[in-house]
């Protein structure tokens, strides 16, 4: 990791380092009896070892199997055929591009408020309930087989359904294809323009949904592809985003990390201009999540802190795609759109008590016309 200018960043793209950590830590982990069957992030894992592969990595992987002693025990056998079968997976994918495969849990956010008053935030099951942990397996022998038949296709996951030793194999849920009905709108939804108005669209939902299910199979790549993602975070938050890319990094990936002030003009022209001239990048996603909480602020009590929140949410992030639209025009990427993730809300004044927040989301909105309206 090493410094960068703009004013002050970070540059990480050793996800080489990180991939041989991976590695040795779920070799030991299985010669030691940690692990002793293959789950969901088991496979989460093995598809980031894959990854990340490279030649030499598999030489190195080689010469620890090699010397791993099956007769040592049970666990020193499952480790030497657990690894070989992962070895024999990512001489397959050598020189493939990185492939994304959600194998997850659907997660939400859950918080806990302790004795002591603390507050801890973490990711729970979606729509956990209090039930024990046997009761959210799939024991069922047709719905494994199912499973494993979706993916019997997909040479790459062989490893991750086979079982360590006599341990069952808990593949808890698979995404199926499921027919998209016209007359109920399913959560997940896309629309069309009709007129002036924005209606649901079943014909697009289908083709959205099957999408999904064929990134969640078969995997999609983001090779070759470059992303901005602003968040508002205190200066000592600088680290947040490092610390996941050693789980997330793929090989070919790099992270670069800057602190921007998104309230100011300047700041904003001098990010966009960074990454088109000095990074020499051009942008294919903006994930903007960037949101100033104004908790205790009615319509009587609007201050400077509700004008700041409101620039940084709408106003200066109009100007940062604006910023992005004019090097595209001045470097004539004229085939290549960025498209834009917006962070919009249903709160359009439902709430109450939080300043602008909510004309800043539904303001928002008007993008939707506005690629369309405007040159």
């Amino acid at each position: 990791m090493k410094r960068v200018p703009f004013p002050e960043g970070w540059h990480l793209d050793s996800s080489w380092n990180w991939l041989q950590q991976s590695t040795l830590l779920m070799f030991y982990n299985i010669a030691f009896g940690y692990l002793t069957t293959v789950d969901r992030e088991i496979t989460a894992r093995c598809i980031a070892i894959m990854n990340r592969v490279d030649p030499e990595l598999v030489t190195y992987m080689q010469y620890y199997i090699d010397q791993c002693d099956p007769t040592r025990g049970e666990n020193y056998k499952l480790a030497k055929q657990f690894g070989q079968q992962l070895i024999d997976n990512c001489r397959k994918v050598l020189g493939q591009p990185p492939l994304y495969k959600d194998v997850t849990f659907p997660t939400a956010a859950h918080t806990e408020v302790t004795v002591k008053k603390a507050i801890s935030s973490t990711r729970g099951l979606f729509g956990r309930t209090r039930r024990s942990a046997k009761s959210r397996r799939i024991a069922s022998k047709r719905y494994t087989k199912v499973s494993c038949d979706r993916f019997a296709n997909d040479q790459n996951l062989v490893l991750v359904l086979k079982p360590l030793g006599n341990a069952d194999l808990h593949l808890n849920s698979c995404v199926l294809k499921y027919p998209v009905s016209p007359d109920k709108v399913p959560l997940l939804h896309l629309k069309h323009k009709v007129g002036t108005n924005w209606e649901y669209s079943s014909n697009l939902t289908g083709v959205y949904l099957d999408i999904l299910h064929e990134i969640a199979t078969s995997g999609t790549t983001f090779k070759g592809k470059n992303a901005l993602l602003t968040r508002v975070g205190k200066s000592r938050d600088h680290r947040v985003l490092p610390g996941h890319f050693p789980a997330f990094g793929s090989k070919g990936s790099a992270l670069t990390v800057v602190l921007f002030n998104q309230g100011s003009k300047q700041d904003v022209e001098a990010l966009v201009d960074y990454i088109y001239s000095i990074l020499g990048l051009n942008l294919d996603y903006i994930l903007p999540f960037t949101a100033v909480p104004e908790n205790g602020h009615e319509i009587d009590g609007l201050d400077d802190k509700s004008e700041l929140a409101h620039r940084i949410m709408l106003v200066n992030l109009l100007r940062l795609l604006g910023a992005v639209k004019i090097k595209k025009a001045s470097c004539h990427f004229i085939i290549r759109p960025t498209q834009v993730i917006l962070p919009l809300s249903p709160n359009h004044g439902l709430f109450g008590n939080d300043g602008l927040y909510s004309e800043s989301k539904i303001s928002l909105e008007t993008l939707f016309n506005r690629w369309n309206s405007e040159s």
